[in-house]
């Protein structure tokens, strides 16, 4: 990760160093004129979901957003810092703040299909903290570039590469307990050599697009959706099939041991009768785990002078 902050920063700043030699100004509106390279910095605020494992929809669930629970959808927000070539081509650094979670709970009238997630019992949540650099693209000003003003609605859409931090926690006897150091699926595991642990600081590739409304030459709001393509399927602690509670014992203490044999199958608290079998479906490893989010932006330009 360090890596990613230092290569992102010289970006930033090796734009400041060129903006002498591109400092060609051009006519923004009537009153003002800009120079080839502008910069934007400003804040965001919005809320943050996730698709995961955990909770869902009624039924057989969907795909993506048919799959999406609104109700577990938490607050978020981000620090940004941009350059932009000519209002057709930009490039930010971000740092977001924010928390997913997501519970069985949420199917509790369910007597469909969904009821048997329900009877699993399962929770978490997790803050996330991640830094992303992403590259935008405003695809109308690239078709049309010979306009006389700058219009002041501009869409646009964007990719790039994040870091990302995440720490699932599950809530248990009224309290919210670390669950990534249980290996609740016998991850690291001998018996299980293809379950490998996971890390809690990850790569993602941040995607989505975006509205943007110039309020003034030097104020600008944002509309924007960004979706979070992830390499772990372990955002919510919950991938693959339950394991022998037993096994814990060979790992951990004999605290420990109960208490991931507890976590790791939760079913027993809403039906004490039921026999687990170790291999049943835990989670379904086919996706990997995601999230998203919907913010409004408030930024600053710079670059902007009155004629």
């Amino acid at each position: 990760m360090r890596k990613f902050i230092l290569c992102s920063t010289a970006y930033i700043i090796a734009c400041f160093i060129q903006t002498p030699a591109i400092s060609q100004y051009y006519f923004y509106n009537e009153d003002y004129l800009e120079s080839a390279l502008t910069w934007e910095f400003g804040l965001s605020l919005g809320g943050m979901n996730c698709l995961t494992d955990l909770g869902g929809k009624k039924g057989t669930g969907g795909k993506f957003i048919k799959d999406i629970n609104w109700s577990t959808t938490q607050p978020c927000g981000s620090l940004y810092a941009g350059a932009n070539y000519r209002n057709i081509i930009g490039a930010r650094l971000e740092l977001s703040f924010g928390q997913v979670k997501a519970s069985d709970q949420v199917l509790i009238n369910d007597r469909s299909e969904a009821h048997a997630r329900f009877m699993r019992h399962l929770n978490f949540r997790t803050n996330i903290r991640e830094l992303a650099f992403s590259i935008e693209c405003y695809p109308f000003l690239i078709i049309k570039p010979d306009r006389e003003t700058m219009p002041l609605i501009n869409l646009y859409i964007f990719a790039g590469i994040g870091s990302f931090s995440f720490r699932p926690e599950t809530f248990y006897n009224n309290t919210w307990l670390n669950i990534s150091d249980l290996h609740t699926e016998g991850q690291g595991f001998a018996e299980y050599p293809g379950r490998k642990a996971y890390k809690l600081t990850q790569l993602n590739m941040p995607v989505g697009l975006g509205i943007k409304y110039e309020v003034s030459p030097i104020l600008i709001f944002h509309i924007e959706i960004q979706y979070r393509k992830l390499w772990t399927d372990y955002l919510d602690d919950v991938s693959t099939n339950y394991i022998d509670p037993a096994l814990f014992k060979h790992y951990f203490t004999d605290a420990k041991a109960n208490l991931a044999a507890k976590l790791a199958d939760r079913r027993l608290n809403r039906d004490p009768s039921f026999n687990r079998i170790p291999g049943d479906i835990r989670g379904n490893n086919k996706n990997n785990d995601a999230y998203f989010s919907g913010i409004i932006k408030i930024g600053f330009i710079l670059g902007r002078q009155k004629r």
